[in-house]
């Protein structure tokens, strides 16, 4: 008997019955590429947590789920993954709603799904609404104001700048204390 993986593989996959050789394949292949990452690995967790845009709480599962996906897309034969800004029930609604005429322009819709959940954060933390919104007025005028002189940003920052106003305070729900960190947290965390 071979001591080398590789070696008993092909062997195995001959027992098998032809129609199970192409799940076996599928399996085969994840174990490899698992086991070659827990030897070399794409960096530890500490690594992969500061990668940005990258969820604390996921650098943990990042590789296991990227294991099944990639797997999921080679039994697929996909070439490609289109990734959404959007979550799958809201996708899901949205097609339900254009397929029956409740909604008219997709995209419209969709750009106020951000809007609707920082709303909605908002009245869960208890946020003053006025005093919010009198801060992102505040904000998005400076913005405006410094456009080409202190940042070049071509307007995608100005829905975040939006929020992070509106959410600013949302930390006093914790605790008046040094609110402003317990408001960096709910925000980072919040999943927005």
């Amino acid at each position: 008997m071979s001591v080398d993986h590789y070696e008993n593989f092909p062997v195995a996959s001959i027992l098998c019955p032809p129609a199970l050789r192409p799940a076996v394949v599928a399996l085969y292949h994840y174990a490899r590429t698992a086991d070659d990452i827990a030897d070399e690995g794409p960096g530890t967790p500490e690594q992969r947590r500061a990668l940005p845009g990258l969820n604390e709480r996921r650098a943990e599962i990042i590789v296991p789920g990227a294991l099944i996906l990639q797997t999921a897309m080679a039994l697929l034969g996909a070439r490609e993954l289109v990734i959404s800004e959007r979550a799958l029930r809201e996708g899901l609604i949205v097609d339900w709603m254009l397929r029956n005429d409740l909604i008219v322009d997709r995209f419209a819709f969709q750009s106020s799904i951000r809007q609707r959940t920082v709303l909605h954060q908002v009245q869960l933390y208890g946020v003053d609404l006025v005093r919010a919104e009198r801060v992102a007025g505040y904000a998005l005028s400076l913005y405006g104001q410094t456009q080409g002189l202190l940042h070049d940003d071509d307007g995608s920052g100005r829905q975040l700048l939006w929020a992070a106003a509106m959410l600013h305070s949302c930390g006093q729900h914790i605790n008046t204390g040094a609110y402003h960190k317990h408001s960096w947290y709910l925000i980072r965390h919040g999943d927005l």
